[in-house]
């Protein structure tokens, strides 16, 4: 699973705080399957969201409109990739 996934990573770079690594999916509504993986700080969704929790959040473009799929994807990483 994406969560297992994370978990290992956490452990291999020996990070004690999830909410610091950068994760994106598209299933973030509850029952989805990147709830679990997207909830708090640092999730975002480049699909559904959780309507009732802060997070995960929707990625934006700079004129404020909420993108989907690969176009959502693509604007995260180049945004992160500019921090």
């Amino acid at each position: 699973s994406k969560k297992m996934a994370l978990n290992h990573f956490l452990e291999q770079f020996n990070i004690n705080t999830p909410d610091l690594v950068f994760r994106i999916g598209d299933q973030g509504q509850p029952n989805g399957n990147d709830h679990e993986f997207l909830k708090g700080p640092g999730g975002f969704s480049s699909g559904n969201i959780d309507a009732q929790s802060l997070f995960p959040v929707p990625v934006f473009d700079r004129e404020g409109r909420i993108l989907r799929s690969i176009h959502a994807t693509r604007e995260a990483l180049q945004q992160i990739t500019h921090i």
